[in-house]
């Protein structure tokens, strides 16, 4: 008899679960035991991870594990994202689509591969990093852009940045967030200036290419293959067409916000890119001035905002400490970027 367990409170639709499970691994439903628990993901899709016991045909025990990922909205193009990568030269540097199904709301379960990371934090070495470059490097190479599935980025962009101005701009009106004054005129230039930044983004040496459109550490580990590595990237809700720096910006500042070593190790970790890419590895002024105007296009996508609201409301002193922090990053990188645009 099916037996499902339970973890958290996210809603799990018993009958679908063990129905992909029966078909998957070709067992009756009724044989099946079940445990799910629910993972920490992305902001707006539902996570959990399924073990799923059977016996084999010769009556042996075995146990399966894969991941449900519930998506809606726009969110729902991450199944197209699986379904390119799996006929790309990409294909290992996702997770493998193991099936997708539609719901009554409207929702899209994508059953996923899980893929256990060799260690729960390897990013304190460089050498994780550069893994991670160079496949975001042949993201950028392989993935043809005719496979993206379509969206309008620049217009959801552009009223993300509007949203984003008047929070800060009412925040910073509270006395706890008097540092963020300063910034304004920053923001407000650079909000203002969107479009034609993001046209400037996009040239013959940077063309618009397939970007993974989400590179932090929470989208990436590192798996063994047997002696070796090799990253793995995650969560493609995110997944456009754009300048391959936005995907690296967002990645080196990711892994600096967190650990020293890659943060002192910045330009060698860019120079590492581009050579993956066969460029040449010069970071000219040219390139800072777009790598920084990248980050403010990433500042207005909602990092900045998220931060922003996570610290007015953070429940703790270290989350809204962490939250702080992470505001002040932000709005750094758009200071530079406003010098450098201006």
């Amino acid at each position: 008899m099916n037996n499902l367990a339970k973890g958290g409170r996210t809603p799990v639709d018993v009958r679908r679960l063990t129905a992909f499970a029966a078909r998957h691994y070709g067992q009756d439903p009724g044989r099946l035991r079940i445990t799910v628990q629910e993972l920490r993901g992305g902001l707006c899709a539902s996570v959990m991870r399924a073990r799923v016991r059977f016996l084999d045909p010769e009556r042996r025990p075995r146990t399966a594990v894969f991941v449900i990922k519930r998506v809606a909205g726009g969110d729902i193009r991450e199944l197209g994202a699986y379904r390119s990568l799996a006929g790309s030269p990409c294909a290992r540097i996702a997770p493998q689509l193991l099936g997708a199904e539609q719901t009554r709301s409207g929702c899209v379960n994508l059953y996923l591969e899980y893929i256990p990371s060799f260690h729960p934090w390897p990013w304190a070495d460089v050498k994780a990093s550069e893994l991670v470059l160079k496949r975001l490097a042949t993201v950028h190479e392989a993935l043809a852009p005719e496979k993206v599935p379509e969206w309008d980025y620049d217009a959801e962009l552009q009223e993300s940045a509007g949203t984003t101005l008047e929070i800060l701009e009412e925040a910073a009106l509270l006395a706890d967030f008097t540092p963020v004054r300063r910034f304004l005129p920053s923001v407000r230039r650079l909000a203002a200036a969107l479009p034609a930044l993001r046209a400037q983004l996009v040239n013959r040496r940077w063309p618009r290419v397939a970007l993974h459109g989400d590179a932090h550490t929470g989208n990436a580990i590192i798996r063994r293959q047997g002696r070796s590595h090799s990253a793995v990237l995650l969560d493609w809700s995110r997944i456009r067409l754009g300048s391959a720096l936005e995907d690296v910006c967002s990645w080196l500042q990711s892994i600096s916000f967190w650990e020293p070593e890659p943060k002192r190790r910045h330009d060698t970790l860019f120079r590492k890119y581009l050579t993956s890419r066969g460029m040449p590895d010069e970071l000219t002024p040219e390139l800072r001035e777009l790598y920084w105007l990248a980050g403010a296009s990433n500042a207005f996508a909602g990092a900045l905002r998220y931060h922003v609201v996570r610290m007015g409301s953070a429940a703790t002193r270290a989350e809204r400490t962490m939250a702080s922090a992470a505001v002040r990053d932000w709005l750094r990188i758009l200071a530079r970027a406003d010098a450098c645009w201006s």
